[in-house]
């Protein structure tokens, strides 16, 4: 059961740009926050490997990740450009 709530939660795409924002925030654009960011594709790509076959109905959610990880990341970083 807690393993099916853990795979659920790995599935949205919400959770993984909630683990590249604060890297961007924090970190800002530095050597530090880009391997974080590189670990985090990595083990993004490794998951990925580990889905069923994509189909039409669940395609989009299974390769969404990646974009949102980078976009999370780059709105971490402005913000903090922008706030401090």
């Amino acid at each position: 059961m807690i393993k099916n709530k853990f795979i659920l939660i790995l599935n949205s795409p919400l959770s993984w740009g909630l683990l590249a924002f604060p890297i961007g925030f924090i970190l800002g654009v530095t050597q530090l926050s880009v391997w974080l960011l590189t670990i985090l594709l990595a083990g993004f790509i490794i998951f990925v490997m580990f889905q069923k076959p994509a189909t039409s109905f669940n395609e989009g959610k299974i390769f969404a990740p990646a974009g949102i990880v980078i976009f999370s990341w780059l709105i971490g970083f402005i913000l903090k450009g922008i706030i401090f």
